[in-house]
């Protein structure tokens, strides 16, 4: 008996499914009949997040989401508020500045 292997990336895509595949019928059992301005409130909602769910996948599949975790960019890039980072930010600095070939990194 062969054994089935799941990778994170299939559980990743496994998640996108199954968020896409709940958000349409709610949308539509929610707010189908349009009698107010919150259903039409609910609606877009929905519909932007089944959207950005729909971008974000397709976004991994192709490639395209950035990898900048750590940079400048990052929101979450604050070597004040992180010691780590600050420590990690003067190491590097430090090991620019050192003379010799840049093959040695």
């Amino acid at each position: 008996m062969g054994r089935i292997e799941i990778t994170g990336k299939t559980l990743e895509y496994l998640y996108y499914a199954v968020t896409l595949a709940a958000l349409v019928p709610l949308l539509v059992i929610l707010v189908w009949p349009f009698d107010s301005v919150a259903d039409l409130a609910v609606a877009v909602l929905l519909v932007s997040l089944a959207l950005a769910t729909a971008v974000g996948l397709w976004r991994r599949k192709t490639g395209r989401d950035p990898q900048h975790l750590g940079t400048d960019e990052d929101i979450a890039w604050d070597p004040i508020a992180y010691p780590g980072q600050a420590a990690k930010d003067r190491w590097l600095k430090a090991v620019r500045r050192l003379p010799g070939d840049d093959e040695d990194d």
